[in-house]
């Protein structure tokens, strides 16, 4: 009886991981660009893969989705989404300025660090301003706000404004977790994939980049926590940040160290003062 189960549940998170959660094609209506995303996995699937995987996020069902995809564009961006479609489970997103800010790191890495790094901290602007924005449906977020999935490949920037703009509203972090965990663990994605396509002897830049914005004393222990907990990081993390294991534990060792030391500086700061 115990086999049969598990060879239930073993079928069941196969049938999971080969389901597409979603389509995105490109549309054109009334002369403008628009992007049809069409969701494809049943709820079902999704309420028991989030059950059962171990990840900080859960995929939301259809309905959350649409209003939390639904609501940024608007209180954010100021731009409409078409939710009443002729494709079933589907919304339609407006075109927004930019390019994928991963692959713009990816071009620029070897060849103009500088402006690598320019992308990077406006990616993390746009991150703090995200966190720090109060929506005014609670099923968004109770603020503090938190992507759920901030990698570097869900935010585009606009090299014309120098502007970063996010994405991919799908997820939401598990509601047990605290407003700290939640977006240490965005500033956490978001710094390891964007090392993934940095090369090593410029992760410190981004590290420091990092801190300049995020040097709370209680969101830098955040921060120490989730990379403990990913010390060994499961498969689907090193896939949501695009990294090998190899890539991730030596970046977990030069970020560790960095934020530890940013703690002792504050402590010593601290007792200075007093």
């Amino acid at each position: 009886m115990v086999q049969c189960k598990n060879l239930r549940l073993f079928r069941l998170l196969r049938t999971a991981a080969q389901c597409r959660i979603a389509d995105v094609r490109m549309q054109v209506h009334d002369g403008k660009v628009w992007y049809c995303k069409e969701r494809l996995c049943p709820d079902l699937i999704l309420e028991v893969t989030n059950r059962l995987l171990p990840n900080p996020f859960d995929v939301l069902k259809t309905r959350d989705w649409k209003i939390r995809e639904t609501n940024p564009y608007a209180e954010l961006y100021g731009t409409e989404v078409i939710t009443k479609t002729a494709e079933r489970n589907a919304l339609w997103l407006p075109e927004l300025p930019g390019c994928v800010a991963g692959d713009f790191l990816r071009e620029m890495a070897d060849s103009n660090y500088d402006a690598a790094l320019e992308v990077f901290r406006a990616c993390l602007h746009s991150l703090h301003s995200l966190h720090n924005h109060s929506f005014t449906n609670p099923i968004v977020a109770c603020p503090p706000f938190s992507h759920g999935d901030a990698s570097i490949w869900n935010v585009l920037y606009d090299r014309n404004t120098n502007a970063a703009t996010w994405f991919d509203f799908e997820t939401a972090h598990k509601s047990h977790l605290s407003d700290l965990a939640r977006q240490a663990d965005d500033v956490a994605v978001f710094l390891y994939s964007s090392a993934a396509v940095i090369p090593p002897q410029f992760w410190d830049g981004l590290i420091l980049t990092a801190l300049k914005l995020y040097l709370e004393h209680s969101l830098l222990q955040a921060l120490i926590a989730q990379i403990w907990l990913d010390m060994h990081p499961p498969f689907l993390r090193l896939k949501q940040v695009r990294m090998r294991r190899s890539q991730y534990q030596a970046f977990t060792v030069a970020l560790l160290a960095r934020l530890e030391a940013a703690l002792r500086a504050e402590a010593l700061d601290s007792k200075a003062q007093s």
